[in-house]
């Protein structure tokens, strides 16, 4: 099964980032057979982020659910699933 369908199942764990929104969109551009997706990160408040993907072709920003405290989990979350959604291969840890 294609990374790309296992996401459209599980799409229950997404919502629509708002218009207007503070998202940092990170540097990487993952680019593969699903699209170009870049991680971001969406600051919802005081000591609350969420992990963003952001597809390259001007769609809507969305947010995985789930809120950190601190950046650095939310950044690893939201490269992994762009890299998911792009169809890049993962390295085996």
């Amino acid at each position: 099964m294609c990374v790309v369908k296992s996401l459209e199942k599980s799409v229950q764990a997404f919502e629509v980032v708002p218009t207007g929104a503070r998202i940092f969109a990170m540097k990487s551009d993952f680019k593969g057979p699903g699209g170009t997706w870049r991680g971001g990160l969406w600051y919802v408040g005081f000591k609350r982020i969420r992990a963003v993907l952001i597809p390259d072709d001007g769609g809507r920003p969305v947010a995985l659910t789930g809120e950190w405290t601190r950046s650095q989990p939310a950044t690893a979350m939201a490269e992994t699933f762009a890299r998911m959604a792009a169809g890049v291969e993962l390295e085996e840890v």
